[in-house]
């Protein structure tokens, strides 16, 4: 933005400032006062803003937004109104909320959004690696037995899609620990002499990122159910199978934004309403956001 605009000292927003640490979520900036007692140099901290802003104009006249951080312009880039819950699933995943809440248990987080408005979010550790973890060791056998290793994600595609209502493995994909418990480890359960197989295994990872997700969701703020639920992220659009179990844990019809790249999307939303082209960010999600 700086390079872009010619600014001569930073200007960050809330979203994007938060995730730096020592920052006030209640108040909205750095918590000065925790800083006081330290030998930091605060002059290095960068302005910060709230709300929806211009930073200033590149060399042809054209506005240049502040950045946002790209688990808020997921959301706002895949949603229209509040009432909703996003789910994303990709390398890691993340289940998120609108909430008026400054603080949260420690199984979730509260990261600001804009003006008065945060994002409540869970967020496991290992997310969509899970199923990654699987593919290794699916192609290391497939490596071993002199079969095709590059065609094993397809291959469990059609695993999974063999019995999808059969997840009678109990998978904990809890194998990167959580943010709370580094140390924990995940699982497979329930194994007997019938069900351990490709297929149950495949539908058990999946079933158990799903579980992983709706269990953070579950201890969020209990008034702010969600109407309908958001997925995004190439787990959830690739994996049928997947939005299938999704949609059984959280009780929720699943949407998938027409558009791809929903966090660059977002960020174009946003600084389109930073710019006045939309008198707020709810206009210019009913505009645009659109699902399949």
């Amino acid at each position: 933005v700086m390079e872009l605009t010619g600014r001569r000292s930073p200007l960050m927003h809330i979203s994007d400032a938060a995730s730096l640490g020592c920052f006030s979520i209640k108040d909205g900036r750095f918590d000065l006062e925790a800083l006081d007692k330290t030998d930091f140099d605060q002059s290095f901290l960068p302005q910060t803003v709230r709300g929806f802003k211009i930073a200033g104009k590149d060399s042809l006249g054209i506005p240049v937004a502040v950045a946002i951080g790209d688990n808020q312009a997921s959301f706002l880039g895949s949603v229209r109104g509040e009432n909703c819950v996003l789910v994303n699933i990709g390398t890691g995943s993340q289940v998120s909320v609108i909430t008026d809440k400054t603080q949260t248990n420690s199984d979730t987080e509260i990261r600001p959004l804009s003006d008065n408005k945060n994002l409540l979010v869970g967020a496991p550790l290992c997310g969509g690696r899970s199923f990654a973890l699987l593919h290794r060791f699916f192609s290391e056998c497939a490596q071993i037995f002199g079969g095709d290793k590059n065609s094993v994600y397809k291959i469990m595609d059609e695993l999974s899609e063999k019995n999808p209502k059969e997840h009678l493995l109990n998978v904990d994909t809890r194998f990167c620990g959580t943010r709370n418990n580094t140390s924990l480890r995940g699982g497979i359960y329930n194994i007997s002499e019938d069900n351990f197989t490709p297929e149950q295994l495949t539908n058990g990872f999946l079933w158990g990122m799903a579980s992983e997700l709706y269990e953070l969701y579950s201890g969020m703020d209990p008034n702010n159910k969600a109407a309908f639920m958001v997925g995004s992220g190439n787990a959830v659009r690739k994996s049928r199978v997947l939005r299938g179990y999704l949609e059984e844990q959280f009780g929720l019809k699943l949407k998938i934004p027409k558009h791809n790249e929903e966090a660059a999307f977002g960020a174009a939303l946003y600084a389109a309403v930073s710019a006045g082209a939309y008198p707020d960010i709810y206009s210019a999600q009913n505009k645009n956001v659109h699902y399949q």
